[in-house]
């Protein structure tokens, strides 16, 4: 008999792409299943690269047939409101009425347990940002979200240089489509400085001998703004290296976080013992619970 075939949408900044992989992969092994990913909407995606290839994932790809095969009638969907002229929410019709079985899409930014209950093969599309979802995998994501190959040179440079800290903080600093793309900034926004100065002081009076590392994609703007009475480095490798800085980023002992999935995924990796781990109360400017987003033991402070 055929094994059950999972097949996660992918796309979004490589920490969205890893939550997706992460939700497919425990939900394909709780049910002894196959996971394949839809990479399809990169083709035509501006704003991030395709980079869990650049990790130790198992990546197999699903054909244009097997997705098609789970996603063919959600079409109804995007077609009958401009039919009827009329908005879904007026139809009063839920959007996984017109999919085929199997298609299950995220209703919400909460934990969804419902998604436990699959057992047979399923088309998983939305981010499933929640540890609640693949925490009993954790062993294997450790493995599969390590590097494919080794550091290049400026890498493992930085590397040795968190390696050889007494205490090595790793600060993430969220800026690029989050502060310059209008849309999207209306949306998320950025983590204010006040809540970063707040996170050092917090954490440089809990533990000794701290040392910061600020990653960020905008490490220019990081430089000029963001200034620290301490040991400071910044690292910035740019977007062909992502998967480099959060490689480096979990090598650090704690964290301050910015209101996004990239740093979140360095901060859960790390197994840094009594590691403490700042994030913003808040992740976006618009309402949205995180309530299952950021595990109970990591520490939340005003932000936005």
């Amino acid at each position: 008999m055929d094994k059950p075939l999972i097949i996660v949408k992918v796309i979004g900044g490589l920490g969205n792409q890893m939550f997706q992989y992460a939700a497919g992969r425990a939900l394909a092994s709780r049910i002894g299943g196959v996971l394949k990913l839809d990479l399809t909407d990169f083709a035509t995606y501006e704003y991030h690269q395709y980079s869990l290839n650049k990790l130790a994932v198992e990546e197999i790809l699903a054909s244009e047939e097997e997705i098609k095969y789970f996603t063919k009638y959600t079409i109804i969907l995007k077609s009958l409101p401009k039919l009827l002229r009329l908005p879904i929410t007026r139809l009063g019709l839920d959007k996984r009425l017109f999919a085929h079985a199997g298609y299950v899409q995220e209703k919400q930014s909460t934990f969804e347990p419902e998604v436990f209950s699959l057992q047979k093969s399923a088309y998983l599309e939305g981010y499933w940002q929640s540890e609640k979802y693949f925490s009993d995998i954790r062993n294997v994501l450790l493995k599969e979200f390590d590097l494919k190959t080794p550091f290049g040179a400026a890498g493992q440079t930085f590397a040795d240089a968190i390696n050889s800290t007494v205490t090595p903080i790793c600060i993430h600093i969220r800026r690029g489509d989050f502060a310059n793309n209008p849309t999207i900034s209306k949306f998320h926004g950025t983590c204010s400085l006040e809540y970063y100065h707040n996170a050092v002081t917090l954490l440089s009076k809990s533990v000794q001998d701290p040392s910061f590392f600020v990653f960020s994609d905008d490490i220019k703007w990081a430089k000029q703004n963001f200034t620290l009475d301490a040991p400071v480095k910044y690292v910035g490798q740019g977007a062909d290296k992502n998967h480099e800085d959060i490689a480096l980023m979990r090598l650090c002992k704690h964290f301050v976080l910015s209101n996004s999935t990239f740093g979140w995924w360095a901060a859960w990796l790390s197994n840094s013992p009594d590691k403490i781990v700042v994030a913003p109360d808040r992740w976006a400017r618009m309402p949205l619970n995180v309530s299952d987003l950021l595990p109970p033991s990591w520490v939340q402070l005003p932000t936005l």
